[in-house]
Parts: structure tokens; sequence; C-alpha cells
């Protein structure tokens, strides 16, 4: 039997310092990308959710162990809601930020579980769990964000990182089990919950989701609104559109069944793994917003690592004003991590059938004085579309989406293998004259990454 769905009207304490508001509150909540402060409220949009922070548990994890620093990571590092064409942009509209953070991220998500927990009744030492599950699962995130990241998947997946996090911060822990009630055994506890095992971690997958995918749409939003439309993509207009629909609200959908996190409303769990899929194909593994990432993932980062001018283990303690800063030093070019322009001047874009073709007008570019990066599309990191990792009930019981539905599951995996799938996946980001005005680590970064350019092929 379906949950009945009500509009809230009066504030619910969710325990731990966490209260759901009634949209009424929504005037008084602070900017989504604010510092995280008690008696603070924060606002969700696209996923219903309007909520405020009092003095508890929350913010004791958050001070006791050192959570500020991942308040300085951006949710989206190098990823540009702008669309770079063949067509030269202004330079004025060069700046490419979105300034959303992981701290924020791990909040909602803390909430979300938090609110999926309290529809089911379920408090206690289950709840606290939960909560510190979600507010530390991007605790161990690198400065530079997913972009640092595909350099060492495996040494920076902050999945596998949680106990060590922990160990880290020994007094702050101690701390909160003396005020808590928790123990050693509870890491462990979060360890799985973060890992997706039991339905606590089927939770989490929904929360985490649903977290990311309202707050990115959120940002979009904010930015599109204060930009000129004609210098991002159409295919945004269709992710905003599928977000104001209400997928994120799927939250308020779940429950307990034999042991899984059932959603109830198979409609809203399909626009929610669409509008997941949408986001992936159309922004995040889209070229024409990955110049600035691109840059660094095939130039600048792996100088950085060569030359053993950055290490792996001051990236899981810095934070990205500190990083940029130090990138941009380093390399000598200012504003490289905040703008689409290299000196001056907005990258165009360039799409070939094959490696050998696009390198083939790379040399040509070169030659005339051009600076320009390569890239693949096939060689991006793959994504699962997760039809398989929800659930749904059916007659017979719990069953995953794509068991239950598969025409529907096929159709959300269809759209994730649309960036992959493309005529011309080999793309040159090209700044026309730009070559013989870089500086002297510029000027190496790039002869590194041409020599491995020269030497791969399609």
């Amino acid at each position: 039997m379906l949950r009945p769905i009500v509009k809230l009207e009066q504030q619910i304490d969710l325990g731990g310092g966490l209260w759901l508001l009634p949209e009424s509150f929504r005037s008084k909540a602070v900017p989504f990308r604010a510092p995280v402060r008690e008696n603070c409220v924060f606002d969700l949009r696209y996923a219903d959710l309007t909520y405020l922070v009092r003095p508890g548990f929350v913010t004791d994890v958050i001070k006791l162990l050192g959570l500020d620093r991942i308040g300085k990571l951006f949710n989206l590092q190098f990823i540009t809601p702008y669309r770079v064409t063949g067509e030269v942009r202004p330079v004025a509209q060069a700046i490419h930020r979105f300034h959303h953070d992981r701290l924020v991220h791990s909040l909602n998500s803390a909430v979300l579980h938090a609110a999926m927990l309290n529809q089911e009744g379920i408090n206690g030492t289950r709840l606290k769990v939960s909560v510190l599950a979600e507010l530390v699962h991007d605790a161990m995130s690198c400065a530079g964000g997913d972009a640092m990241k595909m350099i060492d998947p495996e040494y920076f997946d902050e999945d596998r990182l949680i106990a060590r996090f922990f160990s880290s911060r020994r007094a702050g822990w101690a701390e909160l089990k003396r005020r808590y009630g928790l123990t050693d055994r509870t890491i462990n506890e979060v360890h799985q919950v973060v890992n997706g095992e039991g339905w606590q971690g089927q939770v989490h997958d929904i929360t985490d989701t649903c977290s990311y995918l309202a707050l990115d749409s959120q940002e979009l939003a904010a930015s599109y609104a204060g930009k000129s439309r004609e210098l991002m993509s159409g295919e945004l207009d269709n992710i905003l559109a599928l977000a104001e629909a209400g997928p994120c609200r799927i939250w308020r959908h779940v429950c307990l069944q034999d042991g899984h996190a059932v959603i109830q409303d198979v409609k809203m769990l399909y626009r929610f793994l669409e509008l997941r899929a949408r986001l992936y194909a159309g922004m995040y593994e889209k070229t024409d917003h990955k110049a600035v990432e691109l840059l660094h993932t095939e130039v600048v980062f792996p100088y950085l690592f060569q030359r053993m001018a950055i290490h792996r283990e001051e990236l899981l303690k810095l934070d990205d004003h500190i990083f940029h800063q130090y990138v941009e030093s380093v390399m000598e070019v200012p504003k490289l991590t905040t703008r689409i322009d290299l000196f001056g001047v907005w990258p165009r874009v360039e799409a070939y059938r094959s490696w050998e073709e696009a390198n083939a007008r790379f040399r040509e570019l070169a030659a005339d004085g051009d600076f320009a990066v390569i890239s693949d599309v096939r060689l991006f990191q793959p994504r699962k579309p997760k039809t398989d990792r929800y659930w749904v009930g059916t007659k017979n019981g719990p069953r995953s989406f794509k068991q239950a539905f598969p025409k529907e599951a096929a159709s959300v995996e269809k759209i994730f293998a649309e960036y992959l799938g493309v005529k011309r996946p080999v793309h040159l980001f090209v700044h026309p004259g730009v070559a013989k005005r870089l500086p002297r680590p510029m000027t190496m970064a790039w002869g590194q990454a041409r020599e491995r350019w020269q030497g791969q092929r399609g």
C-alpha cells in the first residue's frame, strides 16, 4: 500500500539537530553554497526540502571531525555551463565556476537520509550511523575533484578511505564516541552504508544521488538565469525542465520492504534516473562543457605529477582554494583554474572521426602557433546507469528497476550511451595564437602531452 504524501505543515524533529521545515520558511534560507553554521535554514528546492540545522550531533560531527575542508571543495570542479563551440565567444563571458561544495552536498544527503528513516519511525543509533555516514562519505575527497581523481581513481577512492579518515581524526572521534555512545564498531557500520550494503546502503545510494542531482540542477538554474542563454547548450533547457518536474522528491516515496529500500512511485524513479542520465550525457560528460577540465587532466595535472610538484597525499589535505592558487603559481598562468579563455582567447572545438585525423590537424595547428588539446570521449570515465541499483515493489516482492521494467531501463541506458557513441568522438580544443605566449612550465607540460598524444592510437 502506498504511503500518502502529505504537505508539511509543521516543523519535524529528525534528530541530531536536524529539523524539516514547512515551505513557508524557504524565504529565510541561506544560499546553498553558504558555510554550514548552527541555526541556519537551508533549502534544496528541487527536492522540496527546507531544513534547519541546530546545535547537536550533526554540528558536533562537522566540528570534531574537521569537515570544514570539504566545505571548500567544489562539487563541480571544472565543468562549465557554457557551450564551447566552433564560434569564438566574448572574453567577458569566460568565467566558468560552479560554486556549491561537498559539505553542503553531504549535509543535504544526511537530511534526506534522516527524513526517510523518520518516515519509517527509525531513530536512535541507526539514525546516528546513517547521518554520520552521509556526513563523512566525501570526507576523503581530493583537491581538484573528479578531474584530479581521474589521474589515480583507485588511490582517490573516497569510500575505500573511510576507515583511514577516522584514524586520522582520533581525538575528535574519541570525543564523539563519549558524547553519543558510539563505538569503534560504528566505523564498520558507516563503511557498510557508504559502500551500499543492506537497506541503509540502498538508502544512501538514493540520498547521495538525489542530493547532487538536486543541487547541481539548482546551481545550473542559478547560472542559467544570470547568463546569456545563447552561450549555453540547448540541452540544458531539457535538463532543467526535467528537474522542475520533481524527480528529486523521490525521497518521499521510499519505504522498507523485505530488507530493501523500495521506491513506491515507479514513474518518479524513471524520471529520476532519466535526470541523472541526461546530466551525465548533456553536461558532466558532454565535450562542449569540458574544455577547462580536459586542459587540466590532459596537460596540467600529468605534468605536476611527473615533476613531483604535487603529491597524492597532499591532495587529501588541501582545499580547492589553496590547490588552485598553487596550480596557477606553478604553471605561471593567472586564472588558469577559473576561466575558459586562455590568455583572453576563448577556445573553439573541432570534432574528428579518428585519432589519426585529429592528430594530423593538431600538428598543423601547433605549427601555426595555436595551442590545442586533444581528447577522445571514448576514454572518458565510464558511468553506470544504476538501473539495477534501485528497487521497486512487485507482486513477487522487491525487484530491481531493471528486472521489473527492462524496457524503461534500456531507455535510460541508451541516454548514457549517447556521449560514447558519437560519430566524431575525437575533439580538439583550440586557442588560436596562444602557443607562443605560453610560459615555460605550460610549454613543458604541453610538450609532454604532445609526446603522449603522438604515440596514442584511436
